[in-house]
């Protein structure tokens, strides 16, 4: 899985394959229904500035009953399905509960890499394992009145619409005097990547005239790549 967030312009096409194909970008379709799992991609934290960038979430019951959020917080640059910590949230019939990343950096001990910012990703699932649960995430950074947003992504079956995919396809922005747009990806995988079987994700670069602009790899052999 790859997920990339970027401004808009042209189009970058970001997936793992294991061959070097070059298919041209294709649109899915996006249903929002509830879900028993969702996932907070990537989440940045300014740990020295409390006017600074900050990530919150919140997520909504949708169902008619009380159900319980249980929350697992992972740093970047660390083994997949290690929690760095968990938490939980009651979620009571039709309600919505909104979290702060940067309470929970300092409740739970949240890791901070040496520039002071702590990164990650967030899996929230319904205790019940019900198709309850839609949410949002925000990012917020106060110091420069700026805030962008987007929907958390189903991971579950219950719903039957997963947002895991193989290829995703992403607009950016590079002119207006901007240095160019960054792309974050998040990365399902089951075991630490290593030089003999590395992750590789393949990217093209389309511009407005729908011409290739370039292409090419990227290549992590371990979770600090």
């Amino acid at each position: 899985m790859t997920t990339a967030v970027a401004a808009a312009g042209a189009t970058v096409v970001v997936r793992p394959r294991a061959d070097g194909a070059v298919p041209r970008p294709r649109s899915a379709a996006k249903v929002e229904v509830p879900t028993g799992d969702l996932l907070l991609p990537f989440f940045l934290v300014d740990t020295t500035n409390p006017s600074g960038v900050t990530t919150l979430f919140a997520v909504r019951n949708e169902s008619e009953h009380e159900v319980i959020g249980n929350i697992a917080y992972y740093a970047t640059n660390r083994p997949p399905n290690e929690p760095v910590a968990t938490s939980a949230v009651t979620l009571p019939a039709k309600k919505v509960v909104t979290v702060n990343i940067r309470d929970k950096v300092t409740q739970l001990h949240l890791p901070v890499d040496g520039d002071d910012f702590a990164r990650g990703y967030v899996l929230i699932s319904s205790d019940t394992g019900e198709a309850v649960l839609q949410g949002d995430t925000f990012f917020v950074d106060t110091a420069q009145a700026y805030a962008s947003g987007d929907r958390l992504i189903d991971t579950g079956a219950a719903s039957g619409q997963n947002g895991l995919c193989q290829r995703y396809e992403i607009r950016y922005l590079n002119t207006f005097g901007f240095s160019g747009s960054s792309l974050s990806f998040w990365i399902q995988a089951d075991a630490q990547p290593t030089a003999e079987a590395p992750l590789t994700v393949f990217y093209t670069v389309y511009g407005e005239d729908g011409l290739e602009k370039l292409s090419g790899t990227i290549t992590a052999q371990n979770w600090e790549s």
